[in-house]
């Protein structure tokens, strides 16, 4: 599984479709790319679809990887594949947890806490986006800075609180005697520093804890959960025993992509010297095709060497970044096919995935009709098939708990 996708009326799928342009249309204040995680009531579940839990923690980790240069912040204009400025990815830091991988939650909610909301102001660039929403901007980061967090929205069964690591040495909650039994519920660090992000070991009144959650019950009760915290992650800690999901590991269809113009034969309206098409195509995200100077359109054009049927492209955009332009498919290197068209494109979004009904085609045209200057640069322009490949669980750390 790649990204969540509408389907029409008569039962076919919406395309052509790109997941990160897809924002508003047939998507509430988010775009497809945000909204495919919005299943915290089943992680394992999604886990499965995408090709398991390794799968999963990748791609969610690639989100967040491209969304720190732009302090994961996105307002309402819904182009990019991550957005703490608003509900719909709230809870997403924490899947980590449920994927076995807690320490990627507990370094990415850090980092959120400190790019999207350390800002004490109401200014765009540090608080939610200057989105406060009747508290729930001000609750997120009170509950990111003590390290405490339900995705389910305690509404599992039990109740769940997940962990990340606190900012504070020392955090002391009073439980109003109406509704908890205990009188206070603290937290205490050692260690803590801004670098110090990653849990090493806890205790949970007084005693071993290795588990990246509890049953809320134990908050209600009261008591003490301390917490050592270090410099790298303890890859160990809180991985045997995830909070629950609806659905145990199970045998899923890994969709493999296979990028099919990685090393194919490739072409260009112009090369910059050193900068020849074949860059696009090299896989090393490094390296760049760069047009001469001049008027528009552009384009650069992969052969890939026999009929192929695609139904995934994705470009990755350099300085010179294209306005306006089409994805184009063909079979003869001459009578060409616009699959996809694009006439907002801007900077901010330099990477473009485009998911596609199944289209045969040997070759592959990038078409720029638009630029904000007079050159075009591309690191990378893929293009892929699926193949589908039964691969049994792991039932080893992944499992569910009993």
């Amino acid at each position: 599984m790649g990204y969540i996708r509408p389907k029409n009326r008569d039962g076919t799928w919406f395309a052509p479709y790109d997941y990160v342009l897809s924002g508003n249309k047939n998507f509430c204040e988010a775009n497809a790319a945000q909204y495919t995680w919005f299943c915290s009531h089943d992680v394992q579940g999604l886990a499965n679809l995408m090709g398991g839990t390794q799968a999963y923690v990748d791609k969610l980790d690639w989100h967040f990887r491209m969304g720190e240069p732009v302090n994961f912040e996105d307002g309402y204009v819904s182009k990019r594949l991550i957005s703490y400025s608003n509900e719909p990815d709230f809870h997403v830091g924490h899947l980590f947890n449920y994927a076995g991988a807690p320490w990627l939650s507990q370094k990415w909610i850090r980092r959120v806490k400190e790019l999207a909301f350390g800002n004490v102001t109401t200014s765009n660039a540090g608080y939610c986006y200057n989105d406060e929403d009747q508290g729930q901007g001000g609750s997120l980061s009170a509950l990111m800075s003590m390290g405490l967090y339900s995705a389910r929205g305690l509404v599992g069964n039990p109740p769940t609180i997940e962990l990340t690591s606190p900012i504070f040495d020392r955090v002391t909650i009073h439980l109003d005697p109406v509704y908890y039994s205990g009188k206070t519920f603290t937290i205490v660090t050692t260690n803590n520093s801004e670098k110090n992000m990653y849990i090493q070991s806890a205790k949970l009144n007084g005693q071993p804890w290795d588990r990246c959650w509890f049953p809320f019950d134990v908050i209600r009760r009261g008591g003490t959960l301390n917490m050592t915290l270090g410099a790298e992650p303890n890859k160990a800690w809180g991985v045997k025993n995830p909070p629950p999901s609806q659905s145990p590991v199970a045998p899923v269809v890994q969709r493999q992509l296979k990028n099919a113009a990685k090393h194919a034969k490739a072409s260009a309206s112009s090369e910059s010297d050193g900068q020849t098409a074949d860059k696009a195509f090299d896989g090393d995200g490094e390296t760049l095709w760069v047009s001469k100077a001049g008027a528009w359109p552009q384009w650069i054009a992969v052969d890939l060497g026999t009929e192929r049927e695609i139904n995934l492209v994705s470009v990755r955009f350099g300085q010179f970044t294209a306005n306006a332009y089409q994805i184009q498919v063909s079979l003869d290197g001459t009578n060409w096919k616009d699959i996809v068209s694009v006439a907002d494109n801007d900077r901010t979004t330099p990477l473009r995935i485009h998911a596609l009904h199944p289209v045969k085609a040997r070759y592959v045209r990038l078409f720029a009709t638009k630029g904000a200057g007079t050159q075009l640069s591309v690191y990378e322009f893929n293009v892929y098939d699926v193949q589908d490949v039964w691969e049994e669980p792991d039932n080893g750390l992944k499992a569910q708990p009993k």
